[in-house]
């Protein structure tokens, strides 16, 4: 009763009418094994994803979709083997993966790429070529997507149309009124892009140093922002309902020795030039106290 029979279909073209029946599921197994024997002597064809397991160099004892994952710490140029992987991005400092291109990759190529690096991950196709329609694309830290091929252009799958940035420590500056970079609050911008953000900075420090800050954009960007719980006591307080629209102009916020924060609304229509949004601040007044904006501020991005 447990013999296996194969029974196919004869006098006729169409193989969809070919039919195999088995007794048990450990027939079917033995014959997928059995077929697949010489298959598992041969090297997996690049990207494919496909791996058999043979085990004691016999017939094979698993079939799987295989997905491998590498971890990359430069920039990086994707090609036709990179098919199903994962590539994960790990680096401070900003990196990007090029695209081989499309018509190399082929219709029907993917990858799946992931940036756990603090450092921007810009995607860039081969030359003139578009990805989601854009130039470039960049992902932030967390950020993951998948990127098929179509064998002209690339479109991303799961990419989210938002950031978020966290201050994950303290910064500070002391006796000094020339404007830093902040080390964590920033985003990415890519040519022609708009994006809306919201800011919330903690900040320390006392009332003699106070603090300024401004924000930096790309040449050629449109910047608009406002602030509407400032202290005023201090000179070049904005008042409320008023906007900025210069790169680098500075605005004030009076300094505590308490624990104080402010929040930003703002929308940047970027032009021609890829570059970054970024906090920049400093003291207001030159005093010998450590002014610091905390560990857990924020950068809230939404790309339009």
């Amino acid at each position: 009763a447990n013999t296996t029979k194969a029974n196919f279909d004869a006098g006729t073209d169409d193989p969809k009418q070919a039919r195999a029946e088995f007794a048990t599921n450990a027939d079917i197994q033995n014959t997928l094994k059995s077929a697949l024997g010489d298959f598992a002597q041969l090297s997996n064809p690049a990207g494919s994803g496909l791996q058999v397991v043979a085990q004691g160099g016999g017939t094979p004892d698993d079939i799987r979709i295989h997905h491998a994952h590498e971890r990359k710490t430069a920039t990086y140029t994707a090609v036709a083997a990179d098919r199903s992987k994962l590539l994960e991005f790990d680096s401070a400092s900003a990196l990007t993966l090029d695209l081989t291109a499309a018509a190399t990759l082929i219709e029907g190529w993917f990858v799946n790429i992931h940036n756990s690096g603090a450092g921007p991950l810009t995607v860039d196709p081969n030359a003139a070529e578009l990805i989601d329609d854009s130039g470039q694309i960049v992902l932030g830290q967390g950020q993951s997507a998948t990127i098929f091929c179509d064998g002209t252009a690339f479109w991303t799958v799961g990419k989210s149309r938002s950031d978020l940035i966290r201050k994950t420590s303290d910064q500070t500056v002391n006796n000094s009124t020339t404007k830093v970079n902040d080390d964590h609050l920033f985003a990415t911008l890519v040519a022609n892009e708009t994006i809306h953000f919201i800011l919330f900075f903690a900040h320390v420090g006392n009332d003699t140093a106070d603090m300024k800050f401004a924000f930096s954009v790309p040449s050629g960007a449109i910047l608009i922002w406002s602030m509407a719980n400032a202290r005023v006591s201090i000179s070049n307080i904005l008042a409320d309902g008023e906007v900025v629209t210069t790169s680098g102009s500075d605005s004030n916020v009076q300094g505590s020795t308490g624990n104080r924060a402010q929040v930003i609304h703002g929308t940047v229509r970027n032009s021609t030039t890829a570059g970054l949004l970024r906090l920049q601040w400093a003291q207001n007044t030159a005093a010998v106290v450590d002014t610091k904006i905390l560990t857990d501020s924020y950068l809230m991005v939404w790309r339009a």
